[in-house]
């Protein structure tokens, strides 16, 4: 993995061999099909987007609010040979839920990868209200127009936080993903039981926007200490194109209202992690960071809504899947009526940029279902 033009071994920050995809899998989800992916220029929105051009999609069409971002994909996406009439950009908010059902059906979409999701931890605690009404109502936006326009399958991408979150950006990625389960049961008993809907579980990826990795890649560069939440903290890790092809296998393999989880190894400690960029970077030969001295560090403390472990898995053991590093998790649906009402009182919440109320609420679910994760 090159980032900052060093070459970084994923194999030895990782602590593992690096995830290869199943080629026939890819090629099966993609080949001449109408492909739609929302956060397209962000990392992982971008790096799916990435992937998928190899392998010939008949259509791919990026739904993107930052027409920055957007620009920057569509030109990396043409450099690689893309043909310039098989990439539709749109600028689109993915709450806007009337222009995502035109989008899908002038577009004949057959598979929507949803990427597009407010994830940074500490930031979200002070916009608690902005990052409900992006990650839980847009996704519900987002569900309903694949299950109205009738697309086959739907992969919406989560996060471990979701398991037993702490913080609101967890909080809110764990009511996507009970959302994703109740609409699947719901549509199974509906007029819709082609459709399938299911979610990636990531942990944290390397060299994404504001990753861990990152930051302590640019601190060790510029000579500043490196800042450690808690040495003792846990995180899973995975790379960008483990990330990007997890999401689109597991549209090949998920069953619908189910949860696709890369096998990531074991949890590696934030003081690791960073011993682990700093020999990377001196076997790079770069100049040592504070010219010769070692480097240093300052503990900072667990940030609001972080923390100290993650998990991967929220109930029973994971079943396997077609890929041997790829596992799914089951789940036990909320009924729809039931999740449909709660989020109805929080849509109004969020709507008044009710924060306190509304991270009330959002509690108040999760803590129906399973317990809140202490630090």
């Amino acid at each position: 993995m090159q980032y900052l033009n060093i070459d970084f071994s994923l194999e030895r920050i990782l602590g593992r061999a690096t995830v290869e995809p199943i080629p026939g899998l890819m090629n099966d989800e993609i080949r001449n099909r109408s492909i739609l992916v929302t956060g397209a220029g962000g990392s992982i929105g971008a790096e799916i987007c990435r992937q998928l051009v190899p392998f010939a999609p008949a259509r791919l069409v990026l739904i993107e609010h930052c027409e920055h971002a957007l620009f920057e994909i569509c030109g990396q996406l043409q450099a690689t040979g893309a043909v310039g009439n098989s990439i539709k950009p749109f600028l689109c908010s993915v709450g806007e839920e009337q222009r995502l059902r035109a989008i899908i059906r002038d577009q004949a979409v057959d598979t929507v990868y949803h990427a597009a999701a407010y994830k940074h931890v500490a930031m979200a605690e002070n916009n608690v209200s902005a990052v409900i009404k992006n990650n839980v109502f847009g996704t519900l936006a987002v569900c309903n127009a694949v299950l109205r326009e009738r697309v086959a399958k739907l992969v919406v991408v989560s996060t471990d936080k979701a398991v037993s979150p702490r913080g609101i950006m967890g909080a809110s990625k764990w009511i996507t993903e009970r959302i994703v389960e109740s609409l699947q049961e719901s549509s199974n008993n509906g007029k819709n039981p082609g459709c399938r809907l299911m979610y990636a579980r990531f942990g944290n990826v390397l060299s994404s926007s504001g990753s861990v990795f990152t930051i302590f890649v640019r601190q060790l560069l510029s000579g500043e200490p490196l800042t450690i939440t808690d040495p003792h903290a846990t995180r899973y890790f995975m790379s960008l194109r483990e990330a990007g092809s997890l999401v689109i296998q597991a549209g090949a393999m998920g069953k619908g209202g189910d949860a696709l989880v890369l096998r990531m190894g074991r949890p590696i400690s934030i003081l690791d992690l960073a011993h682990r960029i700093v020999r990377e970077i001196n076997d790079n030969h770069l100049p040592r960071p504070r010219n010769g001295k070692e480097v240093a560090m300052r503990i900072v403390g667990l940030r609001d809504g972080e923390k100290k472990h993650e998990q991967l898995f929220s109930s029973g053991p994971p079943q396997s899947t077609g890929h041997p590093m790829i596992v799914r998790e089951l789940a036990k649906p909320i009924p729809w009526p039931t999740l449909s009402a709660e989020l109805e009182t929080l849509r109004e919440l969020a709507e008044r940029a009710s924060d306190s109320a509304a991270k009330e609420l959002v509690y108040d679910l999760i803590g129906t279902r399973t317990p809140i994760a202490i630090p």
